[in-house]
């Protein structure tokens, strides 16, 4: 019987073969105390393991735990941002394995470039990623991206419609 998501934190390899999404979630105490260690340990299992790695392609759901109330965006809060820049050095892989159609992957990369909010002609102010790091940003994770999928031995077509795909929900293409 298939699952409609398992929580990367707490499920069995089974759990999340059978799963048709995963939920990454990162709790506010672990952010707020840069605790990196257990998410980068259970982020490697399912990187590390093969059959994982391709079955959960574009699959995981991104969520910070216990910020719910919080007003700002979570790319505005300092903790959540270090938090996530430090898992990042650790483990590159979000461009392969983060879904990208409800907005995780957007998080994801606002997280990792410097953020602005910028007025538009109408006074309200929108995001606005500051380009400085966006090069250097999107260069490390197709990298990692790319490496991982060579080492699936996935070819070079199913990376380059990985790329386009990563790129479109950016809307960067």
């Amino acid at each position: 019987m298939s699952l409609p998501f398992a929580f990367i934190h707490n499920a069995t390899r089974m759990e999340l073969e059978n799963a048709a999404a995963a939920v990454c979630m990162f709790s506010r105490e672990d952010v707020e105390r840069g605790l990196i260690g257990q998410a980068v340990d259970r982020l490697m299992q399912m990187s590390d393991d093969d059959d994982l790695s391709r079955r959960m392609e574009g699959a995981v759901f991104l969520v910070f735990e216990g910020f719910d109330a919080e007003p700002r965006e979570l790319y505005h809060i300092e903790s959540c941002v270090r938090f996530f820049r430090a898992v990042t050095q650790e483990w590159p892989y979000w461009f392969h394995f983060l879904e990208r159609e409800r907005g995780s992957l957007s998080v994801a990369m606002r997280m990792l470039v410097d953020v602005a909010h910028v007025p538009d002609e109408d006074g309200v102010a929108r995001a606005q990623i500051v380009a400085e790091r966006l090069d250097a940003v999107l260069l490390q994770m197709f990298e990692a991206m790319s490496g991982l999928q060579e080492r699936l031995d996935l070819d070079d077509t199913h990376t380059l419609q990985s790329t386009e795909a990563v790129l479109k929900a950016l809307e960067l293409a």
